[in-house]
């Protein structure tokens, strides 16, 4: 965690270690890129001043993902803070201009919520007193229902809570054709590891295809060669 210790609100980076991330989205030469987005993440956090605790596989606790992911939150608010922001480290359009956009509207006094393309989020900013750790452990974590369930929770307790724009996750191959794609504010540095894993796992997979494409025709090539020699 940072050293400032006077604001009201603290940002937490929930994520997996690179490998787990790389292994669970079946992206080749994943690893190298989601410690790349760790460090990025890290980066946009620290250009807010804010306080920031950062939780990876090695110190979270619990053995379901709710139980984990509640652990954390729960850690941050028993330092004292009034608000929290939860994000991750998959969603690459997150700029720090949203996270201070984000604490306005909490010390206004509303929730904050951003959802991603998937059906899950990619930012959930709260007080303390929305954070029901018996009924956030049980959600429907890691699916498509939880944007809503969490919203739920929010208009059950007649708390306001306003929508940021939706982005998406890096969450396969596909979603990195998006990334590199479009403009985005994301480190060059990620970008360049982005496109050279998906230009390098597209190009493979085209001489797969081209290879089974031709197996049929060479086979029979082969069968008119020996037929030759005798």
């Amino acid at each position: 965690m940072n050293n400032i210790s006077s604001q009201s609100t603290a940002i937490l980076i929930f994520a997996q270690s690179p490998l787990q991330d790389a292994e669970q989205k079946s992206i080749t030469g994943g690893e190298k890129l989601f410690h790349a987005l760790n460090k990025h993440f890290v980066k946009i956090v620290e250009n807010t001043d804010l306080p920031y605790v950062e939780i990876n596989e090695e110190n979270q606790i619990g053995s379901t993902f709710g139980e984990r992911y509640c652990n954390a939150i729960e850690s941050v608010f028993n330092q004292g803070f009034h608000n929290i922001i939860c994000i991750g480290n998959d969603s690459p359009r997150l700029s720090t201009k949203t996270l201070l956009e984000t604490t306005k509207i909490l010390n206004e006094g509303n929730a904050v919520f951003g959802p991603s393309v998937d059906g899950g989020f990619y930012l959930l900013g709260m007080h303390h007193s929305n954070f029901d750790r018996k009924r956030f452990e049980s959600l429907s974590w890691q699916t498509q229902k939880i944007t809503r369930e969490i919203q739920k929770i929010f208009e059950e307790k007649d708390r306001k809570y306003t929508l940021l724009p939706t982005l998406f996750d890096i969450d396969c191959l596909y979603d990195l054709k998006i990334f590199i794609s479009q403009a985005n504010d994301c480190s060059k540095n990620v970008y360049n590891i982005a496109k050279d894993i998906f230009d390098t796992t597209v190009s493979k997979y085209l001489f797969v295809d081209l290879i089974d494409e031709r197996l049929p025709m060479l086979a029979s090539e082969e069968k008119e060669y020996l037929k030759q020699k005798k």
